[in-house]
């Protein structure tokens, strides 16, 4: 009787393991679409507009609310955060002061990257005024909607890592 059991300890694990891999293999990447870079970010700008961020300069875009997205690529800094203050105007920054701008909802970009420190998170408190942050206490303000931006001293040489204003 003992050697039933081992056999039927062996045969279960043998099932188990082969129905593990099997199971695996049968995955497939559904949403977003596949791009291999991992996202940091996500913001929708209403219900169904979003765009994600992500490493290598990774920008995605969903007009959908997520059942579809198109994919922009902006060199190899990553992107660590993205914030829009209405449909159309939004702002993402990364690695190496990287920071970008949209006026047209993600349809176009422009570099508007402020000296070389390693943005984390982004946000508006209103459509002109605007505030990033970052790796040793970095922080940046703009108040003309991203076109200039200004170094503040925050004291500390921390990692900042969120900002969020009411």
């Amino acid at each position: 009787m003992s050697k039933f059991f081992k056999q039927l300890a062996l045969f279960t694990l043998c099932l188990f393991t082969f129905s593990s891999l099997n199971a695996q293999l049968n995955w497939e990447w559904k949403k977003p679409a596949l791009q291999g870079n991992p996202l940091e970010s996500i913001f929708f700008a209403d219900a169904n507009n979003g765009y994600s961020v992500g490493q290598h300069g990774t920008i995605l875009k969903t007009a959908d609310a997520g059942t579809t997205w198109t994919l922009k690529n902006f060199g190899e800094n990553n992107l660590h955060a993205v914030y829009f203050t209405d449909l159309n105007n939004g702002y993402c920054v990364g690695d190496s002061g990287t920071i970008f701008k949209t006026t047209n909802a993600g349809t176009t970009w422009v570099d508007e990257s402020f000296g070389s420190a390693q943005l984390r998170d982004v946000h508006f408190p209103s459509a002109s005024v605007g505030y990033a942050i970052g790796y040793y206490g970095v922080i940046l303000k703009t108040t003309d909607a991203g076109l200039t931006w200004s170094s503040l001293t925050s004291g500390v040489t921390d990692q900042l890592t969120a900002v969020f204003y009411r």
